[in-house]
């Protein structure tokens, strides 16, 4: 797709397993030399998978960055009609609520 839009592929970063190391920090004093490693997944993502949740099975969570997530940690996944039922709707309320909160930020309201 890159070379057919006439990009360099230059331009972009390599794309790496989730895991690999793929650097050190450098230049930040104490926080020199940790490793960086390539995620498997979106930053918003990662940003949930290392939250410190509770390990009680129910943790709620949000997280606003590039995107918003606003959901629930638990010990397993609740796949039955009534939570669908119940969750499917609210789902386009959060995600029109949260892209108004951006739109409402990025004008300065």
């Amino acid at each position: 797709m890159i070379e057919k839009l006439g990009i360099k592929k230059s331009l972009f970063a390599k794309i790496n397993k989730p895991g690999v190391q793929v650097g050190e920090i450098k230049g930040h004093g104490k926080l020199d030399a940790i490793k960086v490693i390539s995620v498997g997944s979106h930053d918003t993502a990662s940003a949930v998978a290392g939250a410190p949740l509770g390990e009680d099975g129910l943790t709620a969570y949000i997280s606003s960055g590039t995107w918003s997530l606003v959901g629930l940690e638990l010990t397993k996944p609740v796949t039955n009609k009534k939570a669908w039922n119940l969750i499917s709707p609210m789902r386009w309320v959060l995600m029109i609520g949260l892209d108004l909160l951006k739109m409402l930020q990025a004008c300065g309201c």
